[in-house]
């Protein structure tokens, strides 16, 4: 009998190791107010030619300040047009990344100001997890009727392991917060039901989360709340034809319109944003603005297929678009990352 409990006792104990090797550690909560210098060590800044970050009391949703992401209309990594100093930050940023990201980065042709969640510190792709942040964005840094792409914040999937050869890559962020020809939305990209004509691999297909109640650009009349969820491209296009695939796996209920970060003469005003992101076949994202429940979506949230078991994802927030000629300013104040909605309120700091 004796001989039995041993056993049971370290069948227990060997049971309990193998529990504790394979939990990941929550993410941290964090909390930046951009009050004063260092920002916290979670986030980071990728220093490039086109782009500045600066702490400034030129804005504030809250205290005195907050940060000032700027993207300058910069030819990208013109070495020489940019300071020294910049272009010496930039080539330590470049040291950061990975051979690809390198590469990615260099000839992505596109204009960044962004800053980035620290990778050894993001959620796990499944986690439950929540963000907070204010934004204030000057009307002539995204002009109405400027097709350029225009991103403002972003969650993306990093894969912890390669994926079969010929598999399709879906880069795109899985969460993000878009202005398009100077209307706002929030977009989900899963994948899609159709493939493309070229490659016959699945493409993307971004599906609207949520958006303002202004007309979009050549459209006759304003979105509606209870629109399908269809695919779509840039909203200057015509709608495509493919639906998120399987049909069904993605459920959006939308309860109200985004509000419209400008006032009928261009004026620009702060927007709390608070996400709460559980990624994943049983997944799942709440959005509020302004304290008020925007949009839920259930179902695959990312790209159905693909194991996502020891798959991280990152954050960034602040401008990412195609060249353009002229600046681009946005105002961040308040960020959060925490496990409940009052833990990351943008109002409560």
């Amino acid at each position: 009998m004796r001989h039995v409990l041993r056993v049971a006792i370290l069948l227990v104990g060997l049971g309990a190791l193998v529990s504790c090797a394979h939990t990941r550690a929550a993410s941290p909560s964090v909390k930046e107010g951009f009050e004063s210098e260092p920002i916290n060590s979670a986030f980071w800044t990728c220093f490039r030619p086109e782009n500045e970050f600066k702490i400034t009391d030129e804005q504030a949703r809250s205290g005195k300040s907050s940060l000032r992401l700027t993207i300058r209309k910069l030819p990208l990594f013109e070495h020489l047009q940019a300071p020294e100093t910049i272009l010496k930050a930039a080539t330590t940023c470049m040291a950061a990344l990975t051979k690809e990201e390198a590469k990615q980065y260099l000839n992505d042709e596109s204009e960044r100001a962004e800053l980035r969640e620290l990778k050894k510190q993001s959620p796990h792709f499944t986690d439950d997890i929540y963000y907070g942040f204010s934004l204030l964005i000057p009307r002539n840094s995204a002009p109405l009727g400027d097709f350029n792409r225009m991103v403002l914040a972003q969650w993306k999937l990093q894969r912890e392991k390669p994926l079969p050869p010929d598999s399709p890559t879906y880069d795109s962020p899985f969460l993000a917060i878009r202005v398009t020809g100077g209307f706002f939305h929030i977009m989900l990209t899963v994948k899609a039901a159709l493939k493309d004509d070229a490659t016959q691999a699945p493409s993307d297909c971004r599906v609207l989360l949520a958006f303002t109640q202004e007309t979009p650009p050549n459209h006759a009349s304003p979105l509606n709340l209870m629109d399908p969820e269809g695919c779509e491209s840039r909203l200057n296009y015509d709608l495509n034809q493919g639906q998120p695939a399987p049909p069904k796996t993605l459920k959006i209920n939308r309860m109200a319109y985004l509000p419209n970060p400008w006032d009928a003469h261009g004026k620009a005003s702060w927007i709390d944003l608070i996400f709460h992101i559980k990624s994943g076949e049983k997944g799942e994202v709440d959005l509020w603005a302004n304290g008020k429940l925007i949009a839920k979506a259930t179902g695959w949230i990312g790209y159905e297929g693909i194991d996502h078991a020891e798959d991280l994802q990152y954050f960034k927030v602040g401008p990412y678009r195609d060249p353009a000629g002229y600046d681009t300013i946005i105002y961040l104040d308040n960020l959060a990352r925490g496990h409940s909605y009052d833990e990351v309120d943008p109002g409560k700091f």
